[in-house]
């Protein structure tokens, strides 16, 4: 059993109230797929989600600034300027 195994540390931990803090601290959703229970796995977890928010926010961002995103202003037929 690894040393860093989270519920031998921890008797009375809940995982539930762990990745909600968690995900709440740094505005990030956990999977607990990859999770095998380590506090190595845990910080590796940490890590991918927070990777993965930051390219989706990256991508909306970039989306936004787009051409496309923001169509520009087309001038109105007959009109005087």
């Amino acid at each position: 059993m690894p040393t860093d195994y989270l519920p031998m540390l921890w008797d009375d931990l809940d995982f539930s109230d762990l990745f909600h803090i968690l995900g709440q601290e740094f505005e990030i959703r956990l999977d607990r797929g990859t999770f095998s229970g380590t506090l190595d796995s845990l910080i590796r977890l940490v890590d991918e989600s927070m990777q993965s928010t930051a390219k989706q926010v990256d991508e909306t961002s970039a989306r936004a600034r787009s051409p496309q995103a923001s169509p520009q202003a087309e001038p109105i037929p007959n009109q005087r300027y």
